[in-house]
């Protein structure tokens, strides 16, 4: 005996669920758009030769004009630096007052190299092969400056050492000296003999004038550094031979004038 399936018979739908399916949104396809190959290799060709085209020109720009290249390039270098300008312009030396000036620290240096062995030359030698030639020069001493200078001259150098010195360094009254001015050229030429014992001007006056006219003709001609390095060893010596413990104010004041010429 054969079994018989049931047939299914297809469901009735009603109003509802048409209404439902129709309201249901269809599902959305999304259509990819068709590329060409040919069509991109060609554009792509066309790009790669537009790119070369443009490097060639730039290429040919440079190589027909390049001093304008680099004059550009340099000008805009100046252009954006203005500041380097003012680098190139030289300082003003400002105007000091007093020792503190430039010329003092040249002396100074020219001083210690002199004492040093060191020669000093007015030009440089044209070789280092060859030896430089030294002028002959009259062997310079404070003997032969004392018997030229006058009165006059011994107040104009004491004058420089007050206006210069003694403004920024009170440590003396050289006005005193200065009152004495040809009482003073008179020892110095008479080797301080006869002065001392009338009481005008004793022997530290006379090695304390000496310093301050050395830095006084230094003041009015830096040229001559031997004649006042003459007159200070000269005192010098002097001073090399105290060995009293006991100083006095002078002797105090000649240090300090001494140190301060060095």
């Amino acid at each position: 005996m054969s079994e018989e399936h049931p047939v299914l018979k297809p469901k009735k739908r009603n109003s509802a669920d048409a209404e439902s399916v129709a309201d249901t949104p269809a599902p959305r396809t999304h259509k990819l758009p068709k590329r060409n190959p040919m069509k991109l290799r060609q554009q792509m060709s066309d790009l790669v030769g537009v790119v070369r085209e443009l490097k060639d020109q730039n290429q040919s720009q440079h190589q027909s004009h390049p001093q304008d290249a680099s004059t550009v390039s340099s000008h805009n270098i100046v252009t954006h630096s203005p500041a380097s300008t003012h680098r190139g312009e030289m300082p003003k030396q400002p105007q000091f007052v007093g020792p503190t000036r430039s010329a003092f620290g040249i002396l100074v240096s020219e001083r210690s190299l002199n004492r040093m062995g060191v020669p000093k030359f007015d030009s440089m030698p044209p070789s280092g092969a060859q030896s430089p030639i030294e002028p002959v020069l009259d062997s310079i001493n404070d003997l032969s400056f004392w018997h030229c200078c006058t009165a006059s001259d011994i107040t104009k150098y004491l004058v420089n050492f007050q206006e210069e010195v003694e403004s920024v360094y009170p440590f003396i009254d050289i006005a005193e000296y200065i009152a004495q001015s040809k009482e003073i050229l008179q020892a110095i030429r008479g080797g301080g003999l006869g002065f001392e014992d009338e009481g005008k001007v004793s022997s530290k006056d006379i090695d304390i004038a000496k310093v301050a006219i050395s830095t006084g003709i230094l003041l009015e001609e830096p040229s001559k550094l031997e004649l006042a390095t003459a007159i200070v060893d000269s005192v010098q010596t002097n001073v090399s031979s105290i060995l009293s413990p006991q100083v006095d104010l002078k002797e105090v004041q000649l240090l300090a004038m001494l140190a301060r010429s060095y």
